[in-house]
C-alpha cells in the first residue's frame, strides 16, 4: 500500500482525494483506489501535525518514470495505447461530473494488466485539485454534449491550440514525443 502524507492544513485536499477514489472504487474505472476509506491524522516529531491517505501501489511507477526510462520518446503504438486509457479514465470522471485539473505524467500511474492482450493498465491519480460535481467549487454546465462527444473541461482558461503532435500548452509533454 502507498501512503501519501501532507501537512494538516491540506487535510481537505486529502479528504477530497479519498472521497473521489472511494466514489469510483467499486466501478471498473481507470482511477487509483484508496485502500482505506478515511484520512489518518498523526503528530510527527517536533509537534508537526500531518494527515495521510493510503492507496494501492503502482508497481511500475508513473508515466513520467516510463518516459524518463525511455529517454523521453515512446513508440507511436505505445503512445496511442496510453492516450486511449487516459481518455477512458477522463471520460469516466467527466460522465460523473468530476474534472481532474492536474493531469500530468506523474499523475498517470502504471499497473500490471491481467488481460493477456494488454501491455499494462494506466490509472489516474492525485485528485487533490479535482473539481467535484457537488463540491464547494463545482464545474459549470455539462461535460458531455448531447451527441456524447467528450469536451475538454479546463481548470485554467487556455486558448492554446493543439499542435500536430496531439499536445497542448495546457498539458505540455503529457505523453512525450512521437517517434517519426
Amino acid at each position: 500500500m502507498a501512503k501519501k502524507t501532507s501537512f494538516l492544513k491540506y487535510s481537505e485536499d486529502l479528504e477530497k482525494e479519498v472521497r473521489i477514489m472511494d466514489r469510483f472504487f467499486s466501478i471498473n474505472f481507470n482511477t487509483v483506489r484508496a485502500t482505506s476509506p478515511a484520512v489518518s491524522y498523526e503528530t510527527m516529531p517536533f509537534n508537526v501535525k500531518v494527515c495521510s491517505i493510503h492507496m494501492e501501489v503502482a508497481p511500475h511507477g508513473s508515466l513520467k518514470d516510463m518516459l524518463t526510462k525511455a529517454g523521453g520518446t515512446l513508440p507511436e503504438n505505445v503512445i496511442g495505447y496510453c492516450i486511449f486509457q487516459v481518455l477512458e479514465g477522463l471520460r469516466d470522471l467527466h460522465q460523473h461530473g468530476y474534472v481532474h485539473c492536474d493531469l500530468k505524467p506523474e499523475n498517470i500511474l502504471i499497473f500490471p494488466s491481467y488481460a493477456h492482450e494488454d501491455l499494462c493498465e494506466l490509472k489516474l491519480g492525485d485528485f487533490g485539485s479535482a473539481k467535484e460535481p457537488n463540491g464547494p467549487d463545482p464545474v459549470d454546465g455539462g461535460l458531455v454534449e448531447k451527441f456524447g462527444v467528450i469536451l475538454r473541461p479546463t481548470c485554467e482558461k487556455s486558448n492554446a491550440p493543439v499542435n500536430n503532435r496531439l499536445f497542448s500548452r495546457a498539458s505540455p509533454g503529457i505523453l512525450g514525443a512521437v517517434d517519426d
